[in-house]
């Protein structure tokens, strides 16, 4: 529902699009095991959380940007103003 609602606020007038992004919008950046970097832009960021432990919302950010796979060697995020939180136990 919220990308809906973010599709909705986006293709409204150009001065609430840049209110909306502003508020919303963040990046991902990651760090690859061969030496390159990559930024993803994240027009509504929204994190996915698997919670297992009782911890503060710093930690969890921090293992979650530490839980990489693959090629991925370290990420790290630019957090909007307005964050999205998906927690499941």
């Amino acid at each position: 529902q919220m990308h809906h609602l973010f599709e909705i606020a986006s293709s409204g007038p150009s001065s609430l699009k840049e209110v909306w992004r502003e508020l919303f919008s963040g990046d991902l950046f990651e760090t690859l095991k061969n030496g390159e970097s990559r930024r993803e832009p994240l027009d509504l960021c929204q994190l996915d959380f698997c919670v297992t432990k009782p911890m503060s919302l710093p930690e969890l950010l921090e293992e979650h940007a530490r839980d990489v796979q693959g090629s991925i060697q370290q990420r790290s995020y630019r957090l909007p103003p307005v964050l999205w939180l998906n927690l499941d136990r």
